[in-house]
């Protein structure tokens, strides 16, 4: 009994479970404050499974990506590696190819795209942590898609879709870019020894940075485009209040030059990621 617990904490810890309950919690509130779907409809069983699928299929990205990267881990955070200490690697590629196989099977019980969709996440999450994560930028745009996907893949789900939740969309792919170059700063060591081309080693700090505010602008003017767009005021004074959080972001972006002020960037980055998430209740009307 005390084995299976601990198996059990452990898997809780490599598949990030706070993660995702953050996963599943936007999913349903972009369906309730953005998409307005009844109250019928949420609390439905196929729902309920599309929740339990896609969060079946990210913990199993995070396994895989753990497994793949538990060398550079062991450089980078070596307080945080689980994979190969206490959670052997070929339990590791067994749960994670049962989660997908799971979260598949799931799917088809929804529907054959669900279904498709789904195994396409999952191979895509494979993908990225086997080759794709060693490649300069695509691998983080990857990661950025998957994330927007989770908003979409509730359009695809319901039929539903309007301008909101593609500006919320494209706002997520921007800022989880954002966080991945930010990650890749913080790590770029462990990277460098083991060949892995991120922003940073391929192009220096300077590049890495350059491309964060790049990204920065881009998210900025789709969040100004947004308030031109027209919301209520509760939601205008909230979004006024980000621009100085994003100021403050690039400032220190500017000024890091260790691994630890690279960390501060990556949890301020989280910070903006969350207040956009809580920015969605103010949109209901």
């Amino acid at each position: 009994m005390r084995r299976l617990l601990s198996h059990t904490i452990t898997l809780f810890k490599t598949s990030r479970l706070s993660h995702l309950f953050g996963i599943v919690w936007v999913q349903i509130i972009s369906a309730t404050y953005l998409l307005r779907i009844p109250l019928s409809d949420l609390i439905s069983l196929k729902f309920f499974i599309l929740l339990v699928a896609t969060a079946m299929t990210t913990g199993a990205g995070y396994i895989i990506n753990d497994y793949y990267d538990r060398k550079i881990d062991l450089i980078n955070r070596p307080e945080g590696v689980i994979v190969g200490i206490s959670f052997r690697p070929r339990r590791a590629l067994a749960t994670h190819f049962f989660l997908n196989l799971l979260a598949v099977g799931l799917g088809v019980y929804i529907s054959n795209l669900i279904a498709l969709l789904i195994f396409i996440f999952a191979f895509s999450l494979w993908f990225y942590s086997n080759y794709l994560r060693r490649l300069v930028l695509v691998g983080n745009v990857l990661v950025a898609l998957m994330h927007a996907g989770i908003m979409v893949l509730i359009t695809i789900y319901f039929e539903e879709t309007n301008n909101l939740i593609w500006i919320y969309t494209l706002f997520a792919f921007l800022i989880v870019l954002i966080k991945e170059v930010v990650k890749d700063l913080s790590g770029v060591k462990g990277y460098a020894n083991f060949g892995v081309e991120t922003i940073p080693v391929k192009w220096g700090i300077r590049g890495a940075k350059m491309t964060i505010y790049i990204f920065s602008i881009l998210a900025i003017g789709a969040l100004t485009f947004f308030l031109m767009s027209g919301v209520n005021l509760a939601a205008l004074y909230y979004f006024i209040c980000l621009f100085p959080l994003f100021g403050w972001f690039l400032y220190k972006c500017n000024m890091a030059d260790t691994q630890s002020e690279y960390r501060y960037l990556y949890k301020v980055i989280n910070w903006i990621m969350l207040s956009g998430v809580i920015s969605i209740f103010l949109l209901y009307e």
